[in-house]
């Protein structure tokens, strides 16, 4: 029995497996980028704000104030900076295994756990540090936590990561498909492509 491959068949495949990695290193650069962002706009604001002063940003919106916050999202386990750093710790490892293993391959969820690892890693890096994290962002239109760039990443992050696992994990088809399962649109298990 002869079988025949149409010309060109491979070529498509490795065009695809291309892609996907240029994604992938996309990802790890943005994921950098976002962890150098973070830090840039802590120091700005450690060196240019008083501790507790503000400085007007967008009008009735949004004001930089700085905060030097020991605890966790609302102040939580304030005074407690190393159970914290050692979560903060555990949870990017756990990140790292997660992206490393492509335990979710899909280009949708890889770059949501990436955007929950930068945010991550930059508020380790203030506690690890500094002791506290720096925050700066103060909602003026409602009363809210003062967050910063990476709390920013973190929540973005998850909830892009939520949307994927609820309504694209395990599902193919559909017009996000290409965005959300990846870059054929087949499937969304890890031999799917």
């Amino acid at each position: 029995m002869i079988f025949r491959v149409a010309p060109g068949a491979g070529r498509d495949k490795i065009e695809q497996n291309r892609r996907k990695g240029a994604f992938v290193h996309a990802i790890c650069r943005s994921r950098g980028g976002l962890v150098v962002l973070d830090q840039v706009v802590k120091f700005l604001v450690r060196a240019n704000i008083p501790l507790g002063g503000d400085v007007p940003f967008l009008p009735h919106i949004l004001q930089l104030t700085y905060v030097q916050n020991t605890g966790a999202a609302f102040s939580l386990l304030e005074e407690h900076t190393w159970i914290l750093t050692i979560v903060s710790l555990v949870v990017s490892v756990l990140l790292v295994v997660l992206l490393v293993k492509k335990v979710f391959p899909r280009p949708f969820a890889m770059a949501a756990l990436s955007m929950v690892l930068a945010g991550a890693v930059g508020n380790l890096i203030d506690r690890a540090l500094l002791g506290y994290v720096t925050d700066m962002f103060e909602t003026l239109f409602m009363r809210f936590a003062v967050f910063n760039v990476a709390d920013i990443c973190v929540v973005v992050g998850g909830i892009a990561f939520c949307v994927y696992y609820l309504f694209f994990h395990g599902k193919g088809g559909g017009p996000w498909s290409r965005f959300c399962c990846g870059l054929t649109g087949r499937g969304s298990g890890p031999t799917s492509s």
